[in-house]
């Protein structure tokens, strides 16, 4: 698919990545009212998973 085993690799490993996030978005997405009743530290962290998903879907779109 990429040229050199290395690139591949690691583009294997960012899909893994992504569909993971993607798996974690979808199942976050339907918690609204979860969201209301966490705790601040567990929404910041929370915050940072999502920063994170969107860090590595940046990532990955700029790589293509």
């Amino acid at each position: 698919m990429r040229r050199g085993g290395r690139t591949y690799r690691s583009f294997r490993i960012h899909d893994k990545a992504r569909l993971l996030a993607r798996s974690k978005l979808s199942a976050g997405l339907d918690i609204p009212r979860k969201l209301l009743a966490m705790k601040r530290t567990e929404r910041t962290n929370l915050a940072i998973i999502i920063a994170i998903a969107v860090a590595i879907f940046v990532a990955i779109a700029q790589s293509d």
